[in-house]
């Protein structure tokens, strides 16, 4: 098998504050793509305002950027349900959720305005669309600790623009993962505030089965590749107390959770924080990146067959604290993207 780094359309985008080199205050970049070769970056600025960059075409040719108007304090969530779509969520100073959509021709309400959906969140927004005119949007409650939902039927926001379902659970802690892997699901996911136990809650397209215990012990849920009804993989970094830096794993396939009951594999490395997950579609290659305590950048990968590299070993893409590197100093550079 061969395995290369080069440039390509498929971009690696991981927790900021995992990159010890970016030093901007709530940090946070975010990517979506509508189809080939559209590219959209979004992330709060220091003014927290949001600044918008997108290619239309290859990379450094046709780029073009803006600035979204706002006053945020955390991460955004960006959704793309078809093309010439996008909804940005983002958490306001206040810590109500604010939102704007490209329609395809303009920003609604403005390229200055934000829709106001209220509630009062301890956690940076998070959503999911699993098709056209569908838009779920989740997060964790400030006061009580719990997860609230909303989303968007292609007709009008239930419950209201400004109203939340409460799907219960908690308290947690950190920030959500949502996935899905086709129409009329998804899962959330959710750290525990007091046990720092995995929480997984799914709607199955008419009810949710109740809030699950997987184990573990994080600080915010960890990253999950959710390939499709039967198989999902999970990958996180535990709490750091007593010096675990190690990437720990869970996998679902065949309706059993492996390791079973609430165990984890544990999967080396030294990390800094939450990994990435890339899944390549139509094969069954998962990729799984992260930045280490030194600043490097790692990465493990499924090939469909056996783990690559063996054991606890991670290959090394370069060091994240040298973003962009002269082709003379000898290092990685490790903003190239993987071919995939």
């Amino acid at each position: 098998m061969s395995f290369s780094i080069k440039k390509a359309s498929v971009f690696i985008l991981l927790p900021a504050k995992a990159i010890t080199a970016i030093s901007t205050p709530n940090a946070h970049i975010v990517a979506t793509s509508w189809g080939s070769p559209r590219v959209d970056v979004f992330g709060i600025a220091p003014d927290k305002s949001i600044w918008h960059k997108y290619d239309i075409g290859s990379p450094g040719e046709g780029e073009y950027s803006e600035r979204l108007e706002g006053n945020f304090s955390s991460g955004l969530a960006v959704t793309s349900w078809t093309p010439n779509r996008l909804d940005i969520v983002g958490r306001s100073q206040t810590n109500t959720y604010l939102h704007k959509a490209w329609t395809g021709a303009a920003w609604y309400p403005s390229i200055t305005e934000w829709e106001d959906f209220g509630g009062n969140f301890s956690s940076a927004p998070a959503s999911v669309s699993w098709g056209p005119n569908r838009l779920d949007i989740f997060g964790i409650d400030a006061e009580i600790g719990s997860v609230k939902h909303k989303y968007w039927n292609g007709g009008s926001w239930f419950p209201s623009l400004d109203g939340w379902e409460d799907l219960g659970g908690g308290p947690f802690i950190g920030d959500l993962t949502i996935s899905s892997w086709g129409a009329n699901r998804f899962d959330v996911w959710a750290a525990g505030k007091e046990d720092g136990e995995l929480n997984h809650l799914f709607w199955d397209g008419s009810a949710y089965p109740g809030w699950e215990k997987l184990g573990g012990k994080f600080k915010t849920a960890p990253a999950v590749a959710h390939w499709d009804v039967d198989k999902i993989d999970i990958f996180g970094l535990f709490d750091g107390e007593g010096g675990d830096t190690k990437y720990h794993s869970k996998a679902y396939a065949g309706g059993n959770w492996y390791p079973k009951d609430k165990e984890w594999y544990e999967r080396g490395g030294d990390f800094a924080g939450q990994p990435a997950l890339v899944v390549n579609k139509g094969t069954n290659f998962l990729y799984v990146l992260g930045v280490a305590v030194d600043g490097g950048l790692k990465l493990q990968i499924w090939d469909g067959a056996s783990q690559l590299p063996k054991g606890d070993e991670y290959w090394d893409l370069g060091d994240t604290q040298k973003l962009y590197p002269s082709s003379s100093s000898g290092t990685k550079e490790w903003t190239e993207q993987l071919d995939l």
